[in-house]
């Protein structure tokens, strides 16, 4: 820390240095043409500034260089785990094994989606909530079957497997609205509409259900069910819920805008603080003089 303030002193140093005659810097602060008794008690007065000065300088710098400050592409990051899952950064990227964990082939929709006996969903992303909720399987009604909106594409996914699920996926998240341009700025752009769907759960002592189940379990027909089920038989099942990634990983994007608000008002404060250290330091010839007038009437 002393060292890195000794830098800065000399460069400072230096800076006034390339002014020669001219006293640009003196001369902004009333400084020329003052004599040598006046020149050592405005030192003596200027002393404590640059201190301050080089202690708010080196937390400005700490809190825009830290590795804990917030930055939009760690926001994005989070926000793309939620929505995709892990190592997805956009919805052209996913694809059926990703959107799976495993191998599509060996997975049945309810197998992921879940079951009334029950069986808690394996989709740990926003993307695979969505297609369980909302993309029908290719057997019912022909794969014509709307279950969220009328402009949906016929299913290619078959309820025996997963493959095709990452196509079907792609074409529903296409029909809704696009994110906005402007960034987020408040954490309840995230969290409202989380509680929205949280609201939306409907269950027993055994299960939430997300979605429409009509029978026993989520394979993606009307005639059993669009869902996501999650297990509530015990308090550990029940928490899974509470810590499925999607979730937390919204919860966390909040919190984080939370703190990047925080230090957004931090570093405002500390530049504005620089500021006002640098104005008392170029209004330091007038408290001189009026000192002087209070000792020699």
């Amino acid at each position: 820390m002393h060292q890195q303030r000794w830098n800065l002193w000399t460069e400072a140093e230096e800076e006034l240095d390339k002014e020669k005659g001219a006293k640009t810097t003196e001369q902004a602060a009333g400084l020329n043409g003052i004599t040598p008794e006046d020149r050592t008690q405005l030192l003596a007065m200027l002393q404590s500034l640059p201190e301050e000065a080089a202690e708010t300088y080196s937390e400005l710098q700490r809190q825009l260089t830290s590795e804990s400050a917030i930055t939009k592409a760690k926001l994005r990051q989070k926000l793309a785990i939620a929505a995709y899952g892990e190592g997805v950064n956009q919805l052209s990227d996913l694809t059926d094994e990703k959107l799976t964990g495993s191998s599509p082939g060996s997975k049945t929709r309810q197998a992921y989606c879940g079951a009334e006996t029950p069986k808690t969903t394996d989709a740990t992303m926003l993307a695979g909530l969505l297609y369980c909720i909302c993309a029908g399987e290719n057997g019912d009604s022909s794969g014509n079957f709307k279950a969220c909106t009328d402009q949906q594409s016929g299913a290619t996914s078959a309820k025996e497997a997963m493959t095709d699920a990452a196509t079907d996926l792609k074409a529903l998240a296409g029909l809704y609205p696009t994110a906005p341009t402007t960034e987020l700025v408040n954490p309840a752009d995230i969290l409202e509409p989380l509680a929205t769907f949280m609201g939306k759960a409907k269950g027993n002592d055994k299960y939430v259900v997300f979605g429409t189940l009509t029978s026993t379990g989520c394979s993606g027909s009307k005639g059993s069910g669009l869902c996501v089920i999650y297990k509530t038989e015990t308090a550990a099942e029940a928490q899974k819920l509470r810590q499925a990634p999607w979730r937390k990983n919204l919860v966390d994007a909040a919190a984080m805008l939370t703190k990047q608000a925080a230090q957004a008002g931090e570093i405002k404060r500390l530049t504005q603080k620089l500021e006002n250290i640098k104005k008392q330091a170029f209004n330091i010839r007038p408290q001189l003089e009026l000192r002087k007038s209070q000792r020699w009437p």
